[in-house]
């Protein structure tokens, strides 16, 4: 059995009958109304699927992750925020595009990949929760724009295996540690 409210964009899986927990790759023109949050917490749905082409910060969407067991999400995904909020499995990053706040939490397992953050938002501030978790890349703004005034924060020390990019915008530590292991 499935059941989804769609009034307020909280899922609620109740079976493995579907491979999805969140697919919008095929939705042309998609636009929602009411809050842009969706909920994954079922052990067996395990895939997100967010916009991979024509996301912007309009229509992406917030996602918090709060059971599972292995959560993947296609390359190129374009999400507002991307929470993990009490989950105990394993998450296996590539390359996101970020309009909101990245928050990973001590619980879970992370693996570094070789895919990268980019904070994507033109205006406000973006906040990482790394949770002593090793990010790989990390971009600042995106190519092409230099008229940002977002700011990219850290809410606590950050490691990173790959590069650190800065197109626009403003980084700040926070006075936390930034380490950066790529030789």
């Amino acid at each position: 059995r499935h059941t989804r409210c769609l009034s307020d964009w909280s899922s609620d899986v109740c079976s493995s009958d579907l491979s999805n927990a969140w697919n919008t790759t095929n939705a042309t023109n998609f636009s929602y109304t009411g809050t842009s949050n969706v909920r994954i917490g079922n052990g067996s749905l395990n895939s997100i699927v967010a916009h991979t082409t024509g996301g912007t910060a309009s229509n992406a969407l917030n996602f918090t992750v709060i059971g599972g067991s292995t959560i993947t999400i296609t390359t190129a995904s374009v999400l507002n925020s991307l929470v993990f909020s009490g989950y105990p499995g394993t998450f296996s990053p590539a390359s996101y595009t970020l309009y909101g706040n990245l928050t990973l939490i001590a619980g879970m397992s992370y693996t570094t990949g070789s895919g990268t953050y980019t904070f994507a938002a033109t205006s406000g501030t973006q906040t990482i929760t790394s949770a002593g978790k090793t990010l790989y890349s990390i971009s600042v703004g995106t190519t092409g724009t230099t008229t940002s005034t977002a700011t990219v924060s850290l809410a606590d020390a950050l490691t990173a295996a790959g590069n650190l990019t800065f197109y626009s915008g403003t980084f700040s530590t926070n006075n936390n540690t930034v380490t950066l292991t790529n030789t």
